[in-house]
């Protein structure tokens, strides 16, 4: 089960940027790669969500935006 959360929650973002990331580069406008997480990813105020699973898997998503915006293209090489 928490296979299914990380691929669904982190993996699937991830590898849509691996895939966009070249098209990304070669814009000529300013571009943005947009994630959006939720409320349940929140480590200081942890809803009551029914999985641990799931809520094990949300922390995830936003640590990888950090890295994504910050290191670009090297945070994660397919």
């Amino acid at each position: 089960m928490i296979v299914e959360h990380l691929e669904v929650n982190v993996l699937s973002v991830v590898s849509l940027y691996q895939a966009t990331r070249s098209l990304l580069e070669k814009s000529i406008t300013n571009p943005v790669f947009a994630i959006m997480g939720s409320g349940a990813g929140g480590l200081g105020r942890q809803p009551p969500v029914p999985s641990a699973a799931y809520g094990a898997s949300k922390p995830m998503l936003p640590w990888y935006a950090v890295r994504i915006n910050s290191e670009g293209n090297s945070a994660v090489k397919g």
